[in-house]
């Protein structure tokens, strides 16, 4: 079975247990909700922590293989990027002697 699927069922097993032992025990409808939810989420980091680790290798795996699918986006530059980072210096190249160039005027003006 799949791993995520299955660390998925065992959060709601634990879940699902947890709110039917807080009802039995004559917690408030609302308030079991809330602590079976807050119980079952720190007892499933603790408890199911190897389906845990299964579902995020998958995972990893996952995205590794469609990061390699997909040349050009993501983290790979291709053309179109080198072509922007090259506007982006020209146009900041050009503020700066526009800068430059009107501080200049103003310190050779008299006062």
């Amino acid at each position: 079975m799949n791993p995520l699927v299955t660390y998925s069922l065992a959060r709601l097993a634990l879940f699902v247990a947890t709110l039917g032992l807080l009802a039995w025990a004559g917690a408030g409808q609302i308030w079991a909700v809330v602590y079976a939810a807050v119980i079952s989420m720190l007892l499933s980091y603790v408890l199911l922590r190897p389906l845990r680790d299964r579902a995020a290798r998958q995972i990893a795996v996952r995205v590794q293989r469609h990061g390699d699918e997909r040349v050009g986006h993501g983290s790979v530059e291709g053309p179109d990027e080198f072509a922007e980072d090259a506007e982006v210096e020209r146009s900041l190249a050009e503020v700066e002697r526009s800068a430059d160039s009107g501080s200049a005027e103003q310190q050779s003006k008299p006062e």
